[in-house]
């Protein structure tokens, strides 16, 4: 079918054709995934920002799905397992850097629906979302970043195989925060 624009009118034009004597022709694309590679983070998530929200006297809690997907693979084909872990920092005003409130009021979770994605190769049997719900950072030696936190764990099933999270993170702002504009780092590792 071809569509053309003529002195402002759209005139159709359809084409038939008489088949008689058909041949398919079927292309079958095949895959292989050979191991061998490493462990390693391929893709981070988007910066992704909170909400604006107003200064209060009580706190606030909102929260934020990445806009886009952390990609991490395991082509390694050994029967050692694995821990994807993230820390984060205090936030702290963009303007200046006095203000500030503590990581601990930040909370993530594994992934926005409870699943790992699967990219390519092996399926995830073995691997483990550790944070099916909101979890608060923790800053033990109090230095403004956090402890690390485990998101997922694969087990020492042997397996080559690419995969997906969308991570969540919900904050509380602290009552009577100061105006600004704030800004904690992420970190994620794989090991």
């Amino acid at each position: 079918m071809q569509i053309r624009i003529h002195n402002g009118r759209v005139l159709t034009l359809a084409i038939i054709a008489m088949v008689t004597n058909m041949i398919f022709i079927v292309n079958i694309v095949m895959a292989v995934c050979v191991g061998g590679g490493s462990l390693s983070i391929t893709a981070l998530p988007a910066t992704s920002n909170f909400p604006t929200q107003n200064t209060s006297l009580s706190s606030t809690t909102t929260g934020i799905v990445f806009s886009s997907s952390l990609f991490f693979e395991d082509m390694r084909n050994t029967t050692q397992g694995f821990t994807l872990t993230v820390t984060a920092t205090d936030y702290v005003d963009t303007v200046g850097g006095i203000n500030s409130f503590a990581v601990t009021n930040l909370a993530i979770a594994s992934d926005d629906n409870d699943t790992i994605g699967l990219i390519d190769c092996d399926g995830a049997n073995g691997i483990t979302l550790n944070a099916l719900s909101f979890s608060n950072f923790i800053d033990t030696d109090v230095n403004g970043t956090s402890d690390s936190k485990t998101l997922v764990t694969g087990d020492s099933t042997a397996r080559i195989g690419k995969y997906s999270i969308e991570p969540e993170l919900q904050i509380t702002i602290p009552a009577r925060t100061l105006v600004g504009s704030y800004r904690s780092t992420l970190t994620f590792s794989i090991q």
